[in-house]
């Protein structure tokens, strides 16, 4: 599992965006970088004590790596935070008690809402590929239809199996067309085509729901980060694409080889991403790795198979 804070710092790892053209030209944002060395490295720290960088609209962090008779002596990074300007003497606060004085430079500031726009836009992307399931027990009521299960994304979720009743070993699924979502004039419901489960007793649905940051395997990890680093870098090729042409001769050539090296760099990491998803080009879903049972409960006038009955059958 990762975070959104961790999949910022691995893709802004991956692009090295030292352009600017993903960082805000106003000059606030979330903290790129800072000096290994405090301006001023106050009194009665301790090693691995924890800073909170004040100035910003939420606050960033950095880790005490050396200290020197309680002076703070070297820093690193650890959260990026929002809304802080570069410069030196930035004052910090450590909870819950410790040293005082330190203040640390920020040498430089970058606008994380490109990078966490296209870390959300490879989430989507990736969840499509492989979504997230949810279980939810519903309360039977007597009838067929049944209100969509908390939780449910329109547009997005579908159902994956119906489990009823609950609790057999193995568990007793319905088969696929025992069930559908059914679109009354209001409203979609969860409709049991065949079976009516009673007040009192439950039925357990399974359905997809999108991925988010914390809900990415760790296996998977890397991959979105690439997914998410191609779609920066795709960006970063169309600005140096559209720049306009320099009346100086070499800064043309720099302006196109950076576009072709984000560019060539934004395919590479889409193609990795691919692999590990066993997609193909032109693919929208990774190739089928089950085995289904499309059988008929019973042939036609209720009749079950004479020599293959639905109870010696196992769903897989």
């Amino acid at each position: 599992m990762s975070s959104q804070d961790d999949f910022r710092t691995r893709v802004i790892g991956i692009v090295k965006d030292d352009s600017g053209k993903l960082d805000d030209p106003k000059g606030i944002g979330a903290i790129k970088a800072i000096a290994s060395a405090p301006t001023a490295g106050g009194t009665g720290y301790s090693l691995n004590d924890v800073l909170t960088i004040s100035g910003g609209s939420t606050g960033a962090t950095a880790k005490i790596t050396a200290v020197s008779a309680g002076a703070v002596a070297a820093v690193e990074l650890v959260t990026r935070g929002a809304g802080y300007t570069s410069g030196s003497g930035k004052a910090t606060t450590v909870a819950p008690a410790g040293g005082t004085g330190c203040t640390l430079e920020i040498v430089s500031v970058m606008s994380i809402e490109a990078y966490d726009r296209h870390i959300t836009a490879a989430l989507e992307r990736y969840s499509k590929h492989k979504p997230a399931v949810t279980v939810v027990d519903m309360a039977g009521n007597g009838t067929h239809d049944y209100a969509i299960p908390a939780g449910w994304v329109d547009e997005f979720s579908s159902l994956v199996s119906i489990e009823y009743p609950v609790g057999d070993v193995p568990e007793s699924l319905l088969d696929e067309d025992d069930y559908k979502i059914y679109q009354t004039t209001s409203a979609k419901k969860v409709r049991l085509i065949n079976d009516v489960p009673p007040v009192g007793v439950s039925f357990r649905v399974s359905f997809t729901i999108p991925r988010t940051a914390i809900t990415v395997p760790a296996g998977d990890v890397d991959a979105v980060a690439w997914l998410a680093a191609s779609l920066c870098l795709e960006e970063l090729a169309n600005a140096f694409a559209q720049t306009g042409d320099s009346t100086i001769a070499a800064d043309v050539v720099n302006y196109r080889s950076k576009s072709s090296e984000f560019a060539a760099r934004a395919k590479r990491l889409m193609q990795l991403y691919k692999e590990h998803m066993g997609l193909k080009d032109g693919d929208t879903a990774p190739a089928a790795a089950v085995i289904r049972d499309f059988e008929q409960k019973k042939y036609p006038g209720g009749l079950d198979r004479l020599t293959h009955p639905r109870g010696a059958r196992e769903r897989r």
